[in-house]
């Protein structure tokens, strides 16, 4: 079963308005900024239109497509935004049209940086990451102390699991742009995913304070607290973030964690159920739910949502299990049995789950 892990995603910045030309291309750059993705893709369809090689329209076209497509963070509340990586189908006709826009920039242009880097973010989505350090690198070569192309090249590095060259390029991209909230934001996943904490707090906070609307900063901070046992804090966290983006079904699943953990099934049961309704095939929030109903007592529930679990992921011997624990919870011993025996069957030889089916089948003869 898929779980949320804090450290599952990074984030890419689109910063929108590279340099202004004045007159249609300021336009379609306000478009961008006001977030009217497919206002400004045929403002500078326009642009490109009538003068066919200008390198920063087709620059900035690529970006609203992304842009387009992907949910969108205000980080500096004008120019910037950024997007969680891996939102992007990068097969998608609207990836593969941006790509094509950044490969017609720097054809047109060699020497555009930001062409280079924000196609070197793409190769990232691609999974192509040696793809996408060759193109971030040339754009460190082309533009001197170009803090988003070290951000892009430090997401390759990290998708390749070279944590110390991943480091090395978020620390020049903090370097190079204090101000550069992203950079710290993905920083601290890199430092979470080593378990480095602390480390990962002062990022997480720091990105906050550079950009006070920036969720998903919120949201990984709250994780942190979480992990400490402060949960009043946890919770303030994914509250706020899910105020900067109430569809944010992980945050919920977040909160739901923290009052569970505070011993507040409601709460705890009434965010996993938003989370559900956001993303209705989530079987973690079904799973997480259904243990926060069996907590209460409600056995008939926490049955009904470990089977939508396994309607989900029918390999998964552990919600077997479970659901064999909230049979017993309401005594019905001999569908507890049933459970069991498939949880075995999945696990063949589990020492654990042959007790635990032995002591079903002894309850169900008895009764």
């Amino acid at each position: 079963m898929k779980q949320h892990l804090y450290a599952a995603a990074a984030l890419c910045v689109l910063v929108l308005a590279g340099g202004c030309a004045g007159g249609p291309y300021d336009h379609a750059v306000r478009l961008c900024v006001a977030g009217d993705f497919p206002g400004a893709i045929r403002a500078f369809d326009d642009i490109i239109e009538r003068a066919p090689k200008n390198a920063l329209a087709y620059l900035q076209r690529g970006k609203a497509r992304i842009a387009s497509r992907v949910k969108t963070y205000p980080v500096d509340g004008k120019f910037t935004f950024t997007w969680i990586s891996g939102e992007l189908d990068a097969s998608s006709e609207d990836a593969e049209a941006a790509f094509a826009d950044f490969d017609t920039a720097i054809e047109l242009n060699p020497g555009l940086a930001e062409a280079w880097a924000y196609r070197a973010a793409l190769l990232c989505e691609r999974g192509d990451y040696d793809a996408a350090i060759e193109d971030a690198t040339l754009a460190t070569r082309k533009k001197s102390k170009y803090a988003l192309a070290y951000l892009f090249r430090a997401l390759a590095y990290g998708g390749k699991n070279d944590f110390w060259s991943e480091m090395s390029d978020y620390n020049r991209a903090v370097d190079f742009d204090p101000a550069c909230a992203a950079a710290y934001l993905n920083r601290g996943l890199a430092n979470a995913r080593k378990s480095e904490r602390g480390s990962a707090f002062a990022d997480y906070t720091r990105a906050i304070e550079l950009a006070p609307a920036y969720g998903p900063a919120y949201k990984y901070r709250g994780y942190l607290y979480w992990l400490r046992n402060e949960h009043d804090n946890a919770i303030a966290d994914y509250s706020r973030a899910l105020d900067l983006d109430p569809e944010d079904a992980v945050a919920y699943n977040y909160r739901a964690w923290a009052h569970e953990s505070k011993g507040d099934f409601d709460r705890a049961i009434n965010d996993y159920s938003r989370a559900i309704l956001l993303d209705p095939k989530d079987a973690v929030a079904y799973n997480r739910r259904a243990g926060a109903y069996e907590d209460k007592g409600d056995f008939d529930n926490a049955i009904a949502d470990y089977s939508r679990v396994i309607a989900l992921d029918p390999e998964d011997d552990s919600v077997y299990n479970r659901r064999a624990r909230a049979y017993e919870g309401k005594g019905d011993y001999g569908s507890a049995a049933a459970d069991y025996r498939t949880a075995l069957l999945l696990r063949p030889g589990d020492a654990l789950i042959q007790n635990n089916l032995e002591n079903a089948e002894r309850r169900a003869r008895g009764r």
